[in-house]
């Protein structure tokens, strides 16, 4: 999922430098600061001025940390009203504390005195004055990055959708598919006309629904299956015994949508890449397994490697990562290949 867009340090070079301002009140309001500014009116105005910059860095801190705190718990993705209200009435709040806290200590401790009624008054005043701008621009500041990251995000991901479409296109309408399709149709029509008429049904259902589909994004998974089951249909007749394979769909396949072609991509891949006898057999499986299919076929590595290969799963990961959060998960050992493909809840209208 993206990554979230968050400060990349929790203290800032900026608020670390101003929360340093502590240790001026600090040297002044004690007896050495009697040496340092033997004037008190100008000790008064540099302590006061020193509370103001680690006020200042201290209400910054605080209100990173509880936009970090929140965000993990209510993030603005989810209810932005909610958390819009939340965080202001909650950053007032805890500023207004921070800010009366601080100003009862540097009395106290600097000044020797308890400050007055009428004071805190005022200093609650001047505080929200300074605090709703404040605390509003940090939220717009947050809101429109994240707007700006969204729609870069979105362009990039269409872009890539337009050309993994393309690229899909051109894979799956091959010529070279096609020319061992009508080959082994050919040969078919005298030896079994049957066999060739079935065979041709399958050609036919195989690129119409190529053609239906290759602009869509997503499709039902009955869809998909129904054109998986014609293409290895054509498959089975092309390799014979050279290749076993197991179909078992979800139970519930009319819930899920999938994207068009993924997993004829991933039985193309497997056939290209390996090698298959009727002794060694190419083995392939499709089964369900919760909101995920897997799709696992057993390594016989040719001895060349075909063109193509690294695109073709980039650009199925890339479609799923524009459609939905759920990863596509490769998994490839010595003996097995199995990627787990994520299936899309179907929302009904």
């Amino acid at each position: 999922m993206q990554k979230e867009l968050t400060p990349r340090r929790l203290f800032p070079d900026r608020a670390r430098l101003l929360a340093w301002g502590w240790l001026v009140p600090l040297v002044i309001g004690s007896p050495l600061g009697n040496w340092v500014l033997p004037v008190p009116t100008a000790r008064f105005y540099w302590v006061g001025w020193s509370w103001l910059m680690l006020v200042l860095a201290l209400l910054l801190l605080l209100n990173q940390w509880l936009h970090q705190w929140l965000q993990q718990r209510l993030p603005w993705q989810d209810a932005p009203q909610r958390r819009f209200f939340i965080q202001l009435l909650s950053s007032l709040s805890l500023s207004l504390l921070l800010m009366n806290l601080s100003f009862w200590l540097f009395h106290r401790l600097m000044l020797q005195n308890t400050p007055e009624p009428d004071q805190f008054q005022v200093l609650n005043g001047y505080g929200l004055i300074f605090l709703v701008p404040l605390v509003s621009a940090q939220v717009v500041s947050y809101l429109f990055a994240l707007w700006k990251k969204s729609t870069l995000l979105t362009e990039r991901l269409e872009q890539e959708n337009i050309q993994n479409k393309l690229e899909s296109l051109k894979s799956h309408l091959d010529p070279h598919f096609l020319f061992n399709s009508l080959n082994i149709l050919s040969s078919l029509i005298d030896k079994s006309p049957k066999d060739a008429q079935e065979f041709l049904a399958s050609f036919s259902d195989v690129y119409r629904y190529v053609l239906q589909n290759k602009e869509a994004s997503l499709v039902p998974l009955r869809s998909e299956w129904n054109f998986l089951e014609a293409y290895l249909h054509l498959i089975r007749v092309r390799f014979r015994d050279q290749i076993h394979i197991e179909l078992s769909p979800p139970e519930a396949i009319h819930a899920w949508l999938i994207p068009p072609l993924a997993l004829q991509l991933l039985v193309e891949n497997a056939i290209k890449h390996n090698k298959a006898s009727d002794r060694q057999p190419l083995r392939l499986s499709i089964r369900a397994a919760g909101d995920y299919l897997l799709v696992e076929n057993n390594r016989r590595p040719q001895s060349r490697n075909s063109s193509g290969t690294g695109i073709g799963l980039s650009n199925l990961r890339s479609r799923y990562g524009y459609l939905t959060h759920k990863p596509l998960v490769i998994d490839a050992s010595e003996e097995t290949f199995l990627v787990r493909l994520p299936l899309i809840e179907r929302k009904e209208a």
